[in-house]
C-alpha cells in the first residue's frame, strides 16, 4: 500500500448520449441517456488509487452548490481522505457537458468556475510529509495554481523525497510549454497524451517527444 496525494480538479461530467449532430433550430431532441457522474482528472486519480489499495488523500477545489456534494460524495463513498479539500462560498463547481455519438466520439462545453479559484497557497504542505506519491492532475484548468504554484509543491514534494507524477488536460490559452516548463526537473513521472505531447513539443514521433521531456530534466515519460 502506498500513501498518495492527489492534488488538482474535480468536475461534475454531464454526459448526454447520443447526440450526433448540435441542431438549435429546434427546441426538442430525444437522448438515449443523460448521466451526471464526479469526473476530473484528480477525482478519477484518486478514486483508481483508493480502488488498488492505496491509502489516498485528496485536495482540490470544491463549489458550493449540489454538484459539489455529489462529487464529495463520490470520494467519500471509495474512502478517499477529503479531510483537506478547499470549498468556496459562492462559486459553483467546475462543470463539462460531453456530447457522445454512437461512435464514441465526444466534445466537451466546460466552465472551470471552482478550479479557477485554486491556488497552491490553499494547500497543507505538510501533507508531503506522510506521503510516498504526489499526483497533480488538471492542469491548464486551474490558472491560479498552475505555473509557479503547482511547481513550488513539486519542488517541496521532491525536496522531501516523495515520487512526484502529474498528468495535463488541454491548454486553451495556447501557452503550453511556457506554464509547465518549470515542473520538469522536480517531474519523476509525466503523463501528457500524444495530441498534448505534440503541442507542448511541437515533434512528431513518439521517441522525439520523450527525449525533449527527458532533456528537460523530467525522469520518465508515459
Amino acid at each position: 500500500m502506498q500513501r498518495v496525494l492527489c492534488i488538482g480538479e474535480t468536475t461534475v461530467d454531464l454526459i448526454a448520449f447520443p447526440v450526433e449532430t448540435i441542431e438549435l433550430n429546434t427546441d426538442y431532441h430525444y437522448l438515449e441517456s443523460f448521466l451526471i457522474k464526479a469526473g476530473g482528472d484528480a477525482h478519477n486519480n484518486a478514486v483508481d488509487m483508493a480502488r488498488l489499495g492505496n491509502r489516498v488523500t485528496y485536495v482540490g477545489p470544491f463549489g458550493d452548490d449540489i454538484f459539489a456534494d455529489n462529487c464529495l460524495e463520490s470520494l467519500k463513498k471509495e474512502k478517499v481522505d477529503i479531510s483537506n479539500i478547499i470549498r468556496y462560498p459562492g462559486v459553483k463547481q467546475s462543470k463539462s457537458l460531453i456530447l457522445l455519438n454512437s461512435e464514441g466520439k465526444r466534445t466537451f462545453y466546460q466552465n472551470f468556475a471552482s478550479s479557477e479559484a485554486f491556488e497552491s497557497a490553499d494547500i497543507n504542505t505538510a501533507l508531503l510529509d506522510d506521503a510516498d506519491i504526489l499526483q497533480i492532475a488538471g492542469t491548464f484548468h486551474m490558472k491560479k495554481f498552475d505555473g509557479e504554484g503547482a511547481a513550488g509543491i513539486l519542488k517541496k514534494a521532491k525536496e522531501k523525497g516523495v515520487i512526484t507524477s502529474m498528468d495535463v488536460t488541454t491548454d486553451r490559452t495556447g501557452r503550453w510549454g511556457e506554464i509547465i516548463e518549470c515542473y520538469y526537473p522536480y517531474l519523476d513521472y509525466f503523463l501528457p497524451s500524444i495530441e498534448q505531447a505534440v503541442h507542448l513539443t511541437h515533434k512528431e514521433r513518439v521517441s522525439e517527444m520523450a527525449e525533449y521531456f527527458i532533456e528537460k530534466g523530467v525522469g520518465h515519460v508515459v
